[in-house]
């Protein structure tokens, strides 16, 4: 009896990972059916994109007023030790940072502090430290006035003009339609001197960019070699051109 249990036993495991055996064959199909269609459509959708593609790429840009006045003046000083140079920037910016917040209407941020040892052959002779204030203003005349002032105690390392982001969003806007347009219309002229039925667009990439022209300007102490009275800097904003390029590909048919 014990034993003819054993084999029903047996045999109901047999038929049971025989089963298993046939639901797994039949899923391994069913995926491998699957897989090869998806690879049979999407390598006929690759296909269809082998043939007639042009690529085409267009800009629109526009000048566009600079609206934005932005300095860069830099304290510097050279001492026996690297605390000897901190503690002379230090009262030299804090000064400076006084001065720049008495006006509402700029911007202040310090930048890139730094010391380093002045060698003499090998060894160290002195340290000299240097640090930037960056100011911005929409307000030139106010800007250009505090910069003379600065001039006492800090030199100019640069000037620039620029679009605000308010200028330069509003004036985007406008010319990436105008961009775009040109891109449909460069696009209908090929179908038609190629005297196809119509077009699908395949890709589209859209970019911005702005050239920003950059004042030169020499600092107080080269100011000071020229003339004993420091003057605010004469300053013309000008513009700056802002481009928009739209490139892409489209397929003839």
């Amino acid at each position: 009896m014990n034993q003819w249990l054993m084999n029903g036993v047996s045999g109901l495991e047999r038929f049971s990972n025989a089963s298993s055996v046939a639901r797994w064959i039949s899923i391994a199909a069913f995926a491998s059916v699957a897989w090869a269609g998806a690879a049979i459509s999407g390598s006929a959708w690759a296909e269809s994109l082998n043939y007639n593609l042009v690529n085409l790429s267009v800009q629109a840009e526009r000048d566009v007023p600079n609206d934005l006045m932005r300095v860069t003046l830099k304290a510097s000083h050279q001492g026996d030790s690297p605390a000897d140079v901190a503690e002379s920037i230090n009262q030299t910016m804090s000064w400076a940072l006084g001065k720049a917040k008495s006006v509402t209407s700029v911007k202040s941020e310090t930048q890139h502090y730094q010391t380093h040892p002045v060698y003499e052959k090998t060894k160290i002779r002195a340290w000299r430290g240097s640090q930037h204030l960056q100011l911005e203003s929409k307000h030139f005349s106010e800007l250009s006035e505090l910069t003379r002032e600065l001039q006492s105690k800090l030199a100019v390392s640069s000037m620039q003009f620029v679009p605000t982001r308010e200028t330069r969003e509003s004036v985007e806007t406008g010319l990436i339609n105008e961009a775009i347009a040109k891109f449909s219309q460069r696009a209908e002229q090929v179908q038609q001197q190629l005297k196809a039925d119509d077009y699908d667009l395949v890709s589209m990439n859209v970019n911005t960019q702005g050239q920003r022209p950059t004042v030169a300007y020499r600092g107080a102490k080269m100011m000071a070699m020229d003339s004993a009275v420091e003057s605010a800097p004469a300053v013309e904003a000008g513009t700056s051109v802002l481009t928009v390029n739209v490139n892409g590909q489209i397929q003839i048919k």
